[in-house]
């Protein structure tokens, strides 16, 4: 069970996995009230803002790894092959029409 942040509108303005000094209620995680905290437009904004960058994240530390020989990329199952090639092509391909060839990224 989250406990919640309130405003002086009594509204939810953050949810907490453990009790905080400024957050003390706890609700149950399918209340509506978390649900419809949860699903405001700016909450979602900052989800997927926070997904997209996490996922970058997670690209860059598989390359590495896969550079630096932890693993072969035959190690993931095909499925997970097949997204991260088709990512890398979709960067590639967006890195190569926005700078041309006497370019230089920095």
């Amino acid at each position: 069970m989250p406990f919640v942040q309130r405003d002086k509108d009594n509204k939810i303005t953050a949810l907490f996995s453990e009790q905080q000094p400024y957050a003390k209620e706890k609700l149950e995680s399918g209340s509506q009230e978390i649900i419809s905290f949860l699903n405001t437009k700016e909450q979602n904004h900052l989800l997927h803002q926070s997904d997209a960058e996490f996922i970058r994240v997670l690209e860059d530390l598989i390359t590495v790894l896969l550079d630096k020989h932890v693993f072969l990329l035959t190690d993931l199952p095909a499925a997970a092959q097949e997204k991260l090639l088709k990512r890398q092509k979709i960067r590639k391909d967006y890195i190569d029409f926005i700078v041309s060839d006497d370019e230089e990224i920095f």
